[in-house]
């Protein structure tokens, strides 16, 4: 919540603020709660565009906690490891990607019911900005907000 709040003080237009500077700055933060567990390489990639806050804040919460579940659940018992995020822009639609190279998701796990505060917090965000949310093993983990920008 700082790091947007700092980002609404230096912008010219409160109401939109951009997601680049925000989501690099928020992705550092979690990245060094977590830098002394495992070495983690994080790969960023974010369009240049702008959110208004309304939508940014709630995005910011699951980035937080897209990000927080990889850097904590992802690589047990590994010392490496790699994290992609990316939010990309395409016409008026957001496409925001945690991907991980870790373990994957457990056997037996149920998107739809399984997962705990962390999850169910990201579903109802997706939702409360009129968006969609997937979980799914792939080489990893890969979870994925889409949105109308």
């Amino acid at each position: 919540m700082v790091a947007l709040y700092e980002k609404m003080q230096l912008s010219d237009d409160i109401r939109e603020i951009p997601v680049r500077a925000y989501l690099e700055d928020l992705v550092d933060i979690v990245v060094k709660l977590y830098s002394g567990k495992t070495n983690i390489s994080v790969e960023k990639e974010f369009d240049d565009f702008t959110l208004g806050s309304r939508v940014l804040f709630p995005l910011g919460i699951i980035v937080n906690e897209l990000m927080t579940d990889a850097m904590k659940h992802a690589f047990p018992g590994r010392e490496t490891g790699r994290v992609r995020i990316s939010a990309v822009k395409s016409g008026n639609r957001v496409i925001l990607t945690v991907r991980d190279d870790g373990a994957g998701l457990p056997g037996g796990f149920d998107p739809a019911s399984s997962g705990g505060l962390g999850l169910m917090l990201v579903r109802m965000l997706s939702q409360q900005i009129g968006g969609t949310f997937t979980i799914e093993s792939d080489g990893g983990t890969k979870s994925t907000v889409e949105f109308k920008a």
